[in-house]
């Protein structure tokens, strides 16, 4: 489920400034964006600072939590965990300037900058940031940006948006790419005709390679589907083994009639969980579950409330798969419901909670801890 803009980003959009950096656009050869002091190309790989180790297999826990960095400390004392390391941030912008420099890696406000939060991770944990970024600003919307992407016409935005990632530090981020692509709500959909997902495919790849293209890229790009949304074959829409790092699907505890198994539903019925974890096993890539949750049900959602044969599923997923990261979304009424929930709650502490049976490696202390065995 992609949340409307306005959901998404708790804080008003910002535009940047007009001034641009001479070191852009000899890299570049021009564009749009600008506003902030950087580093200079010869400053980029000092200001990128050590990668983060995000790959398949670490089983990372993250939290969406509104956007402010100061939201972490709450997820993690009501999920038991010593701290949170991972976090997930959602961009948009109605022009080129927004979408290549946005507000999360130069805001004046401590609390919502997150390139800051990274630059200052401990040293003997690096905090990894997850971007979601969708292909186009939203003022492009019913045009023909699908053809004019495919044909490379957006790649200078692209390599810009790369490049104030890595001076800001952020090198390593991890980038949701045009997430949720198979829903026709986004303005950055596939479309519904196959030359559309064509193009729409192309574009996508052009995008990344553009951006792996600037000196200091190290981020991983996540190909990240709507559970159940649409079912159409993976394979005609997936961009290709060379651009995509990790396969994604975003898994709510919603959508799901009276009467059938919630679990079963969300991970077995069409275009489900189970299917898209034998694609990415059949491509040789990990998984992840960037957006999940219990929510408080009501006629729309068709949500479950405390749900906490759900949570076990996703924890056991998570367990038993080369699984990258898994992110909570803890915003609206999915994290009333998980506040207020204690049988999913208490499900939560059991699976990620410091030491618990689903945790990864990394649990934000730069220690191993032992996974305890679900009670």
């Amino acid at each position: 489920m992609r949340p409307p803009l306005s959901r998404a980003l708790s804080i008003p959009l910002r535009t940047v400034g007009c001034g641009f950096l001479v070191t852009v656009a000899l890299l570049f050869g021009g564009g749009t964006a600008g506003g902030g002091a950087l580093a200079t190309a010869d400053q980029t790989a000092t200001a990128s600072g050590p990668t983060a180790t995000t790959s398949g297999g670490q089983k990372r826990v993250c939290v969406y939590d509104h956007n402010y960095i100061s939201g972490l400390a709450k997820f993690a004392a009501l999920v038991e965990r010593r701290t949170i390391d991972c976090a997930m941030v959602y961009t948009g912008s109605p022009d080129w300037a927004g979408w290549v420099d946005p507000w999360y890696l130069h805001d004046p406000d401590p609390d919502l900058n997150w390139a800051a939060w990274v630059r200052n991770s401990p040293a003997s944990d690096r905090r990894q940031l997850i971007v979601s970024q969708p292909l186009i600003p939203s003022g492009l919307a019913g045009t023909d940006w699908r053809s004019r992407g495919a044909a490379g016409a957006f790649e200078t935005y692209a390599r810009e948006f790369a490049y104030y990632l890595v001076a800001r530090g952020v090198g390593d981020t991890i980038i949701r790419l045009s997430w949720e692509m198979n829903y026709t709500g986004n303005i950055d959909n596939i479309g519904t005709t196959r030359p559309e997902a064509r193009e729409w495919v192309q574009f996508w790849r052009n995008t990344v390679k553009a951006m792996r293209s600037v000196p200091g890229a190290h981020f991983k790009f996540v190909w990240c589907i709507n559970n159940r949304y649409r079912n159409i074959p993976f394979s005609s829409y997936y961009p290709g083994d060379d651009v995509v790092d990790i396969i994604g699907d975003d898994v709510y505890d919603a959508g799901v009639p009276h009467g059938l198994q919630r679990w079963k539903t969300v991970d077995r019925s069409a275009g489900g969980l189970a299917s898209l974890i034998d694609f990415a096993r059949s491509h040789h890539k990990p998984i992840a579950i960037p957006e999940w949750g219990v929510g408080v049900p009501n006629r729309s959602n068709l949500a479950g409330g405390d749900d906490p044969s759900y949570v076990r599923g996703i924890a056991h997923t998570v367990a038993d798969n080369n699984v990258a990261f898994q992110t909570y979304f803890f915003a609206h009424e999915w994290a009333r419901q998980l506040e207020h929930g204690p049988r999913s709650l208490g499900a939560y502490r059991a699976a990620f909670g410091n030491g618990g049976y689903a945790d990864g490696p990394d649990d934000g202390t730069g220690a191993v801890a032992a996974p305890r065995a679900p009670g």
